[in-house]
């Protein structure tokens, strides 16, 4: 065989050893990729959960059919932000994804065949290297000779079968559901620095109409101001002493980051003006990672309403860095696509002293890296229904001293603090409850302790009320209640039973 020959067939060789190979990685990394980011990289530990047990009730009964598929009735106002639910509801689809795809990528068998040819093309340029210049043997040659005929093919089957054994291996370990984007394209996707947020136009005006801007403000004095209008910044604070701010009738649709963000360690106060609806909105993905943001200790008080969408990758609701949250009222709505209310870092204490709270989360409803108290109000929080999460995670612990509180988790049951002066009962249910079933809790006189629409599916409850004493109580699903329906609890109405809902045994419950 000529030299010339020798050369093509070599380059002929190489270049189809190339092309496969690109081929298949290119494969195999749009897949991880596709697989990786339709998960959201939504990871969540199942952290260990006691069973649960409700007085003295006698098991019963679970039964899923004639759930309700409607959820409960958001504040008035939320007709306008049917987007934010529907991203909220998007997050929730990939959250229960995650689970459906938190396995390795399966290798099938189009990628089998290619291992297979790829490795030919290998193992024929290792053959022909040998041959033509260890031996110093042309194929004419090798091939008058049938011992090394069979020794070719014999090589040539287990070059193939060995490298294509290594490739897959390798190949498989390293595409993995755990892999993440590259670095400078997962940084692209990420987040907005905080010195990326512009300051905009300082302003000193006691009163703003946000109508007025067309790029983000920032209050730089103390004081007390009354915010009013519409705009699509953001709101800062960069005050050396304590702001207060007033809202009436406020809306805020932010699609990069915080709608208000607090950029400094000193309090701020948010007050709800009575007979007024406050709407913020976020988005994108910030270091400010709440629609409410504060580097200090945060304080919500007022008797308006107030409705926030966090709509960021992975944001809060409301959200303070390493510093105290204190809700002293206002009737306060929150989804969010992580914890609806958090206060993250090295930890800050949630306090509750009054108010309307109803949280659905697509993380934990209530989390604290410290502790929380709720000493009055009404509190309705729902954890994310696919990822383990609880209607309130706390790292030291929480206690519960009145008010009504109702809380829903996935998987996770963290049980109030025994110091509660407040009655409560906290279980694990056999099934889980789907969305929009009707959940009562009644004594074993048959009066209605409260009275509840399902506003995700939960496994966990928490129910905490002053009409608890000691006695005997039954769950119950379903049946019908005639009251009123505000926030998904039901108020003044008369209530028909329906089937009696099993718990698992435990002492999680003061009564």
């Amino acid at each position: 065989m000529s030299r010339n020959l020798k050369n093509i067939i070599m380059i002929v060789l190489v270049i189809s050893l190339a092309t496969s190979i690109y081929f298949t990685e290119d494969k195999i990394q749009k897949e991880s990729f596709n697989i990786t980011k339709d998960s959201n990289f939504l990871e969540n530990d199942m952290k260990n959960m006691p069973d649960g047990d409700i007085g003295n009730s006698p098991d019963g009964d679970m039964k899923n059919d004639n759930a309700m598929e409607n959820p409960p009735d958001k504040p008035e106002g939320t007709e306008n932000n049917n987007q934010s639910g529907d991203k909220m509801q998007d997050n929730r689809n990939m959250r229960g994804d995650f689970a459906k795809h938190s396995e390795e990528i399966k290798i099938d068998n189009k990628y089998i065949i290619l291992f297979g040819v790829e490795n030919l093309f290998i193992s024929l340029i290792i053959m022909y290297l040998i041959m033509s210049k260890l031996n110093k043997k042309n194929f004419k040659e090798t091939f008058e000779n049938g011992d090394k005929v069979t020794i070719l093919i014999l090589s040539l089957i287990i070059l193939v079968v060995g490298l294509s054994v290594i490739e897959f291996y390798f190949v498989k370990k390293d595409n993995s559901i755990d892999r993440r984007l590259p670095n400078d394209m997962e940084k692209t996707q990420k987040e907005t620095l905080a010195e990326d947020v512009e300051s905009g136009k300082d302003v000193v005006e006691k009163n703003i109409d946000l109508s007025e801007y067309t790029s983000n403000i920032t209050i730089t004095d103390g004081g007390e101001y009354t915010i009013t209008g519409k705009f699509e910044f953001s709101l800062l604070i960069n005050s050396s002493e304590e702001v207060i701010l007033n809202l009436d009738n406020v809306t805020i649709e932010n699609e990069i980051t915080a709608a208000i963000a607090n950029t400094t360690t000193n309090p701020l106060t948010i007050n709800l003006l009575e007979n007024t609806v406050n709407t913020l909105s976020d988005g994108g993905s910030s270091e400010y990672d709440a629609c409410i943001y504060s580097a200090g200790p945060l304080t919500i008080s007022g008797a308006g309403k107030l409705e926030v969408y966090g709509n960021q990758e992975e944001g809060e609701g409301i959200a303070t860095e390493t510093n105290d949250i204190t809700i002293n009222g206002g009737n306060i709505y929150i989804e969010s696509n992580d914890d609806g209310i958090n206060a993250g870092g090295d930890g800050g204490k949630i306090t509750i002293n009054n108010g309307y709270i109803y949280i659905m989360a697509s993380g934990d409803g209530i989390d604290s890296n410290k502790n929380l108290v709720i000493n009055g109000g009404t509190v309705y929080t729902v954890g994310s229904p696919t990822g383990g999460d609880a209607g309130i995670d706390t790292d030291d612990g929480f206690d519960i001293n009145g008010g009504l509180v109702i809380a829903l988790g996935s998987g996770m049951l963290e049980k109030p603090n025994s110091t509660s002066s407040q009655k409560f009962l906290c279980s694990s249910l056999d099934n889980t409850i789907e969305k929009g079933t009707l959940i009562t809790l009644m004594n074993e006189n048959d009066e209605v302790i409260v009275s509840f629409e399902a506003s995700e599916n939960f496994s966990t409850l928490i129910i905490s009320s002053n009409l608890l004493e000691e006695g005997t109580y039954y769950l119950y699903k379903d049946g019908e209640n005639t009251g009123r329906l505000e926030n998904g609890i039901y108020y003044d109405g008369e209530y028909t039973k329906g089937s009696e809902i099993t718990v698992k045994n435990s002492n999680c419950f003061k009564i």
